[in-house]
């Protein structure tokens, strides 16, 4: 896996995101969300929300990397996560189609759980 893991500590919002699949994280403390935008091959910006078991945005550590389960490799470029105004943006590459794996860890009181949702990167 080529991914590079970059954490940032933020209050996660995502404000208008339609969900994917609900992530609920290894330990049950937290959901992510992730927007659903049609991904193809090549870059995509991937807009993610965590929330606590009461369905509010939390404040947490969030890294994230992609990773495809079937050919056993990751991106060929470093994931990025950063903070774009009041959402997230995972930024990655994938170089072919088929099922991938957006996943990571989420961190807040000494607290972290990982975390992993299904995304289908079509063809262009």
């Amino acid at each position: 896996m080529h991914g590079r893991h970059v954490a940032l500590a933020a209050l996660l919002a995502c404000a208008g995101c339609a969900p994917l699949e609900d992530g609920v994280t290894s330990g049950g403390t937290w959901r992510v969300v992730a927007d659903e935008d049609g991904w193809v091959v090549g870059w995509n910006d991937i807009a993610v929300e965590v929330l606590d078991t009461s369905g509010e945005v939390a404040a947490v550590t969030l890294t994230a990397d992609v990773t495809m389960p079937s050919m056993g490799h990751g991106s060929s470029d470093d994931v990025i996560v950063v903070a774009d105004g009041d959402a997230w943006t995972v930024t990655a590459f994938f170089q072919m189609d088929g099922a991938w794996e957006l996943g990571g860890a989420v961190a807040a009181g000494g607290a972290e759980e990982t975390w992993a949702l299904p995304i289908e990167v079509l063809a262009q």
